[in-house]
């Protein structure tokens, strides 16, 4: 194989592999995660009405059926975010170790191989951008869940509304989070593809 030593391409063996896992190339694709915005937007929204109509009422009966309601909300919100989570987790892991490869790289002057470590980089910024989005908003909803969790049948009206008011406010900031990141992966798919036909360069000189 001459100078592409197959350890060189070990290198972009992980991403390559990645690419392979149908369900975290979906929860890369822009159109999932601008259609969770657009999820939990509407659950902000919900909430904000919600708190509308809790500040009117006088009813017991009407709080109590609310705070179902909320209840039903939260459990939503609470597997969205381990869903987040987890995610960020691996790809977390997965770029602290592209990082640590980063250091043992020696770059070879050959024009192809530096291309493949081109878009190789170029994902892993996209993989970075995207588990940093994720984990904030896992953060912010879960910080909302606790914040519908105050909610009380028991409590003032006025209370519960400002309580759920806050809980639409970090609902409105996630769903721009997971916004965002849907418009940072814009380019992964390219990026991953142009990865991909570099390495199939370097395969046929092997």
């Amino acid at each position: 194989m001459g100078e592409y030593q197959e350890s060189r391409l070990d290198l972009f063996a992980p991403l390559l592999q990645l690419r392979l896992d149908r369900k975290i190339q979906e929860r890369l694709s822009p159109v999932t995660n601008f259609e969770q915005a657009a999820q939990i937007r509407s659950q902000g929204d919900r909430i904000q009405a919600v708190s509308g109509q809790l500040h009117q009422s006088t009813e017991q009966e009407t709080a109590s059926g609310i705070a179902g309601e909320l209840r039903g909300m939260a459990g939503m919100l609470v597997q969205s975010l381990s869903s987040l989570k987890e995610t960020s987790t691996l790809l977390v892991g997965l770029v602290n170790k592209e990082f640590a490869a980063d250091q043992r790289l020696e770059m070879p002057g050959e024009r192809t191989y530096v291309e493949a470590c081109f878009w190789r980089n170029r994902v892993i910024g996209d993989l970075f951008a995207a588990s940093s989005y994720y984990r904030l908003t896992a953060e912010l909803l879960s910080l909302a869940v606790k914040t519908l969790g105050k909610v009380s049948p028991s409590a003032k009206p006025g209370d519960n509304s400002l309580l759920l008011n806050h809980a639409a406010t970090l609902l409105s900031d996630a769903a721009k989070q997971m916004g965002t990141v849907g418009t940072e992966l814009g380019e992964y798919e390219a990026r991953s593809q142009n990865l991909e036909r570099a390495l199939a360069s370097l395969e046929t000189k092997k």
